[in-house]
């Protein structure tokens, strides 16, 4: 997805979650009217990933249309069966953000790709075209208190921590 000039991809994995749409500190896509902004990490080879954690800014309004999906080998899927906090489902299929903090947890699914992907208009009633994160982590699947796995955008290891328990 395009960029907004100063919004650099590096925000989503700099370990920093702040509340804010400062530059430096959040990812931002220009506001391009009829198009589906999205953030894509590739892991370079498959890995079975059971949670997303998303860190969004609310300064301008919640998101009011996005999903994560994984990418099967032909194509993105939305995740089916996710635990969700921080967002809930709306009747046609997306999310609506209700919290800085959102993850899709408690799923598995053998994949390279995971991707934000926000509807054409979908974002904040002040921003409506513009999508913005300020953190996007992907974990391996883990049952208990295994360590977790969080990964970069381009695959590498960001870094490892006691999971969720499913």
């Amino acid at each position: 997805s395009s960029t907004e000039s100063g919004y650099n991809p590096s925000a989503l994995t700099d370990g920093q979650m702040p509340d804010t749409m400062d530059p430096g500190q959040t990812w931002a896509s220009q506001a391009i009217p009829s198009t589906q902004p999205f953030v894509v990490y590739e892991f370079g080879s498959a890995q079975v990933v059971g949670a997303v954690k998303l860190w969004m800014p609310t300064v301008n309004g919640l998101t009011q249309r996005f999903k994560v999906q994984y990418f099967d080998g032909a194509a993105f899927q939305d995740l089916a069966h996710a635990d969700v906090s921080g967002a809930t489902p709306d009747t046609t299929g997306w999310y609506v953000q209700t919290a800085h903090a959102i993850v899709f947890d408690c799923f598995g699914v053998n994949t390279q790709k995971v991707r934000f992907l926000q509807d054409a208009g979908g974002g904040p009633v002040a921003d409506p075209d513009r999508a913005a994160l300020n953190e996007m982590e992907a974990f391996a699947l883990t049952g208990g208190t295994s360590p977790s796995l969080a990964y970069s955008p381009c695959g590498l290891l960001l870094s490892e921590s006691t999971g969720p328990s499913c």
